[in-house]
Order: structure tokens, then sequence, then C-alpha cells
């Protein structure tokens, strides 16, 4: 993690709207691609800004049960679910043909 680089919401082209679909394709897309998932502070749940260890995570995002960053969340709990479910996601992760 690198100062100034955004967060990865932010990288997203487009308005709100598309970046939040991109964003959920991207991790849908990740979640299904070999190797181990790895979300950074904030990224499970869309936070716009880039992480700064000076200040907490954006948390407010999360009130109200039917927003954007709640829906990001959501994304992320089922797609764990579904990896743990299904181990030819992960089974093959330290082995070579399994790329």
């Amino acid at each position: 993690v690198v100062h100034g680089k955004k967060s990865i919401l932010d990288r997203m082209p487009g308005d709100a709207w598309q970046k939040f679909a991109n964003l959920r394709a991207y991790y849908g897309f990740m979640w299904a691609h070999p190797g181990k998932k790895l979300l950074f502070m904030g990224c499970e749940f869309a936070q716009g800004r880039e992480w700064n260890f000076d200040t907490s995570l954006d948390w407010h995002l999360l009130e109200g049960l039917d927003n954007w960053h709640n829906g990001v969340q959501r994304l992320v709990r089922d797609l764990n679910h579904c990896y743990r479910q299904q181990a030819p996601l992960y089974e093959r992760d330290y082995r070579p043909d399994g790329f």
C-alpha cells in the first residue's frame, strides 16, 4: 500500500453507479480466479478514500441497510461463503497445476 494510489473504488472508471458495478464484477472475477483472495482495509465495503493509519475506517458508510457500501460488503460475505463451500476454488492454490 502506497500513499497516493487511491482506493480500488476510486480507481474504477465512470460515475458512482459504474464504479460500484465494476468493483462488484472485479470481486467476482477475483474470487473465481486461482490464488488467495487479499483485500486491504476498507476494500471489503468499498471505502472511497484510501486507507490512512492516522484515522479509522469509514464505518459510517455502512449505516442504513440499503446502500451501495452495504451491497459490496454483502457480496464479499457471499463470495467468502461460496469460496469456503467449493473446494475446487482453493484446494490447488499451492500447486503449479492449480493455475
